[in-house]
């Protein structure tokens, strides 16, 4: 992943989202295998203007480091 990628995929706060509601969003998906280390899989995040970003997640599942070890 380049720099500039780096710099495109952003959090849930980094997108206004509001921290518990990000956190509690976040944790979701992971529960639900959406995440592979930062990045969140298979899900967009629309801002009311109509632009799309990709997410990632602020922490990363530790689990999921495991499972690519």
């Amino acid at each position: 992943m380049t720099k500039k990628e780096k710099e495109v995929i952003k959090t849930l706060r980094e997108l206004g989202v509001p921290t518990g509601l990000a956190r509690d969003f976040e944790e979701a998906l992971k529960l639900l295998g959406k995440t592979h280390g930062d990045r969140v899989v298979g899900f967009t995040f629309i801002t009311p203007d109509g632009a799309r970003h990709e997410l990632r997640v602020a922490e990363p599942d530790p689990a999921d480091r495991d499972r690519a070890a």
